[in-house]
């Protein structure tokens, strides 16, 4: 049972990632991955340095939802 705190973050994590509260460690694995294939920052290297930056912090706001996440997976 995760206390307050740790279950609010886990909770934000697994929204972020699309998963539902009984996701497999597959299912967030996947998540992660359709993210970061979505923010990819090469995707918008053409765009200008400002949508890189952008990229570049949701990519690691992903990373971040996915530790958690795949750490609160049973």
């Amino acid at each position: 049972v995760l206390a307050g705190d740790e279950a609010a973050h886990v909770h934000r994590a697994r929204d972020m990632l699309g998963v539902g509260p009984h996701a497999t460690r597959e299912e967030v694995d996947a998540a992660y991955l359709r993210l970061v294939s979505f923010y990819d920052p090469a995707k918008v290297m053409d765009l200008g340095p400002e949508f890189v930056v952008l990229s570049v912090r949701r990519l690691g706001q992903a990373t971040t939802a996915y530790q958690i996440a795949v750490n609160a997976v049973p």
